[in-house]
């Protein structure tokens, strides 16, 4: 879809400039100026051409590392969903209307990193204390 001065409201991205260009290709040139290592593409096409064609798993095999779509309708979505899992490309639905919106995420494999330190292994060992990664010494209660 191209900016339209509609857009110029609800769409950060976008300023008078941008009107009558491709969405994509102006919040990716954007997306892009925050960080400098990261690469991105755009496809100026609409969604569910794209989704509904052959080509879709030859695009995705471009060697995309994410996919990020936004305001698919259902089927669009599914379909998409299935070639992202089976490629094994992480996948992000966004579906926003105003100043409401949701994320699903799709992963095959994901990890859960505790990251508190609340017992190192020299503490285990200490009868009265227990350091939490250098930041304190809790005390421990006498029974």
């Amino acid at each position: 879809e191209m900016v339209t001065p509609q857009d110029l409201g609800s769409n950060f991205f976008v300023d008078r400039g941008s009107v009558g260009q491709p969405r994509a290709q102006v919040a990716l040139g954007l997306l892009q100026e925050l960080n400098e290592e990261v690469r991105g593409d755009c496809l100026v096409q609409s969604a569910s051409s794209l989704i509904a064609s052959a080509e879709l798993r030859e695009v995705l095999s471009g060697g995309y590392t994410a996919v990020i779509a936004s305001n698919l309708d259902e089927e669009c979505g599914v379909l998409l969903s299935e070639q992202c899992w089976d490629l094994d490309i992480p996948l992000f639905l966004v579906q926003t209307n105003g100043m409401i919106g949701m994320v699903r995420c799709q992963f095959k494999e994901h990890a859960v990193i505790e990251s508190c330190l609340l017992y190192t292994s020299d503490a285990a060992d200490e009868e009265d204390s227990v350091d939490l990664g250098g930041r304190r010494i809790i005390k421990k209660k006498k029974r």
